[in-house]
């Protein structure tokens, strides 16, 4: 049975900075460093299934005048944990078997995104309108989202995130 008893902890630090060079650059940054454990009936702490140890995000832009903006921004994020699969075991039985024994014990590849974008300044009616365009991902990067077991195949596949992917949209406040 499932029993919800178990303990668990978090702590970090996180820094974050804004800054406008005068009225046509900007640039913001933060930088977090945090230790997230749970433990189960076991008593045993290990990472949770949400500790990124490190992560950062600076965006910067530049207002080229008063209807366009381009902005650019970076982040990053180190592995989150994951338990592995007993692979004989998974291999044996045609699906996935976690090593119980190593809860969270390896983490997934770090991850890193770069997305640019545009922004145009409309006013229609007297309420004011963003139309952008931009793209996500432009190094076009195979970052891991996890594994899952394929049964066909009887084998572990990586699941990737999106890699570049075009953005456009329309916010309109009324």
């Amino acid at each position: 049975p499932i029993e919800s008893a178990g303990r668990g902890s978090a702590q970090g630090l996180e820094l974050y900075a804004e800054k406008r060079f005068g009225d046509k650059w900007f640039a913001i940054g933060n930088l977090s460093f945090s230790k997230s454990r749970q433990a189960g009936l076991d008593g045993i702490q290990r990472p949770s299934s949400f500790d990124y140890n490190r992560i950062a995000n600076i965006t910067g832009g530049y207002r080229l005048t008063q209807k366009w903006e381009l902005s650019v921004r970076a982040s990053y994020l180190s592995g989150r944990p994951f338990p592995p699969r007993d692979a004989p075991l998974s291999t044996q039985q045609s699906r996935a078997i976690f090593d119980l024994n190593r809860v969270n014990a390896e983490r997934l590849p770090d991850y890193f995104r770069l997305d640019l974008r545009a922004d145009r300044r409309f006013t229609v009616k007297g309420k004011p309108v963003l139309f952008f365009i931009g793209a996500q991902n432009i190094t076009n990067r195979k970052n891991t989202a996890g594994f899952t077991w394929n049964r066909r195949l009887n084998t572990q596949l990586v699941n990737e995130q999106l890699g570049l992917f075009p953005t456009i949209g329309l916010d309109w406040r009324f």
